[in-house]
């Protein structure tokens, strides 16, 4: 699914320059069997060294409403899903991240 993975130390200097990483998330893990959005936004913003509200704003929150705190919002998962650059289609990463 994700094959992405970059060395450490390169991935400090991506985080030191905000600029870089609007593009993309460094480091992408695969979501569990059965994990939920949450769990693997937790995980992802951990592997990315970065404090989970930090990554979630950055990364999940549509900037023009980022008093708007939705993890079941799909257009905040479809901004989401374009720093991913993911081969899987997004309803159906959607879809299995959201449900049980």
């Amino acid at each position: 699914m994700f094959q992405r993975q970059i060395p450490l130390k390169y991935v400090v200097s991506l985080i030191q320059k905000e600029n870089n990483m609007k593009d993309f998330i460094p480091i992408v893990l695969n979501p569990y069997p059965d994990e939920l959005l949450f769990s693997w936004l937790t995980r992802l913003a951990k592997a990315n060294c970065l404090p989970f509200l930090d990554f979630y704003k950055k990364f999940f929150i549509n900037n023009s409403i980022s008093n708007a705190i939705s993890i079941e919002s799909k257009s905040n998962f479809l901004n989401f899903y374009d720093t991913l650059k993911c081969d899987v289609p997004a309803d159906e990463l959607y879809f299995k991240l959201s449900t049980f």
